[in-house]
């Protein structure tokens, strides 16, 4: 091959090889489940500011002081 750097991969080389990939895999589920959780956590801000600011100043039929 023209201009190109060629080696075989050893079976160590294969396994490492393997694991990052892996290890690539689970960081980027464990980012993706931290954004769901976040956005679950901020819909239920908003659904409580969302009810506390219904004009009516109850908050789930409770009078507020």
């Amino acid at each position: 091959m023209h201009a190109a750097e060629m080696w075989t991969l050893t079976q160590t080389d294969r396994r490492r090889l393997e694991a990052f990939e892996m290890w690539t895999w689970r960081r980027i589920e464990r980012s993706a489940g931290l954004i769901k959780l976040l956005m679950r956590s901020l819909r239920s801000v908003n659904k409580d500011r969302q009810i506390m600011n219904s004009g009516n100043g109850n908050i789930d039929g409770l009078a507020m002081f």
